[in-house]
């Protein structure tokens, strides 16, 4: 297992030193480094495997690409200094981001994987209620058996006023619906996949949060001719939320 770790390693390497030649262009635009491209890389696998999705420099895929947008656009978010944000599972793309505009409240944590700030089970998230300004979860929760429990969690540590982006994968047009039996893994098994409808909404308001969806048309600038390559059904849309109370 090790070996093959070693090998992905290597060859992830062999392709950031060769991307500034290969895909070399001016064809799209990644809002997450803002280097342009001839094109973006592959992304994904079986039925998720697409075309265009990937930022060959720093793999912002589709979704990441998307939430850039959306800060920039959005300032006001990070006028707090600093600001208490909860990264959850972050992405390499937008954690630097992240950390620069949140200063010493920024807090990146997973339960799985080392190289964050904190190992954390966030259904069982250690940290008193209200206790951070905003949080960033991005295509966790399908993997987590108990999502509503993790809902209830985020939003008790989260301040009144407090903002979060809690986005998902979303791939049933009707309910949400969980696959069982599904397994990524020694390092990660799982009993269930969960594939997220449009549902999905009134379960954050169930959490008791205040919930406004934004799509690529809310996020991009009509006046901007760059490609950030937001079209396709796995770009998705922002949820963005907040808890009742305090000063928004």
């Amino acid at each position: 297992m090790r070996f093959f770790q070693n090998a992905e390693r290597s060859l992830r390497s062999i392709r950031a030193r060769m991307a500034p030649l290969f895909y070399r262009g001016c064809k799209v635009w990644c809002p997450a480094c803002g280097r342009t491209a001839r094109k973006f890389r592959a992304a994904g696998s079986g039925l998720r495997r697409r075309a265009g999705a990937m930022c060959p420099f720093c793999r912002a895929r589709e979704r990441d690409r998307l939430v850039m947008l959306f800060f920039q656009r959005h300032p006001e978010l990070f006028s707090r200094q600093p600001l208490a944000l909860l990264h959850v599972a972050p992405e390499p793309c937008l954690e630097r981001f992240l950390r620069e505009r949140c200063g010493d409240g920024y807090l990146s944590v997973d339960i799985y994987h080392e190289g964050v700030m904190e190992r954390m089970d966030i259904t069982a998230i250690g940290r008193p209620d209200d206790s951070f300004d905003a949080v960033f979860c991005s295509h966790v929760l399908q993997d987590i058996a108990e999502d509503d429990r993790a809902l209830r969690e985020l939003f008790r540590v989260l301040k009144p006023g407090g903002w979060a982006v809690l986005n998902v994968p979303l791939f049933s047009a009707d309910g949400t619906k969980v696959i069982t039996g599904t397994n990524r893994g020694p390092d990660r098994p799982l009993e269930q996949l969960r594939h997220y409808g449009r549902d999905y909404r009134l379960q954050l308001e169930r959490a008791g949060f205040i919930v406004t969806e934004y799509g690529p048309a809310e996020v991009r600038d009509p006046a901007d001719p760059r490609d950030p390559g937001l079209d396709h059904a796995m770009t998705g849309i922002i949820h963005f939320v907040r808890k009742p109370g305090g000063a928004s």
